[in-house]
């Protein structure tokens, strides 16, 4: 220990005139905005984008007409009840299912999107009941199975709640 101190000491020392002749050899940096070149600059209205904004209104619109309250409240009531809730999403519409578990997540614990990777659906449906609700997920580019992978998990008597972009 003795030697550590004397070590320590003597390095200011030893340091001491190293740098006594040191000159930048650049200008320091300007002081400079570095977000300036970031600031988009102001924009028209574009009618492309205003008709695909009017699109966009009237296809979340047509969605809300179609949804019935009491139809809502009783899936919401079925999601919170449930013992587990079992989010089931293939190909694009994994996405929908993770993002659904997440917001779900927010008042619910016990809910899980399947499979996960490496996994198949069979390993999880196994594990579901009748107090389960299972959401699947059945968007554009849907696997050719869907079908029977719905029917085995209605066939568990858990409650099932299918998603699709079909009309």
């Amino acid at each position: 220990r003795e030697r550590v101190a004397e070590i320590v000491k003597a390095i200011p020392e030893k340091a001491r005139g190293i740098f006594d002749n040191f000159r930048p050899t650049a200008e320091p940096p300007r002081e400079r905005d570095m977000f300036a070149s970031f600031r988009p600059a102001p924009r028209l209205p574009d009618p492309e984008r205003s008709d695909q904004l009017a699109r966009s209104q009237k296809n979340l619109q047509r969605t809300m007409d179609q949804l019935n309250k009491s139809e809502v409240d009783r899936i919401a009531r079925s999601l919170l009840s449930a013992r587990k809730v079992w989010v089931v999403g293939f190909r694009s519409s994994q996405s929908f299912a993770s993002y659904f578990r997440w917001q779900i997540f927010q008042t619910k614990e016990d809910i899980y999107v399947v499979p996960n990777a490496g996994d198949t659906l069979a390993q999880y449906t196994a594990s579901m009941t009748p107090p389960d609700v299972v959401v699947v997920f059945g968007l554009r580019r849907r696997p050719a199975g869907l079908r029977e992978v719905v029917a085995q998990i209605v066939k568990t008597g858990a409650r099932v709640l299918y998603i699709t972009d079909d009309q």
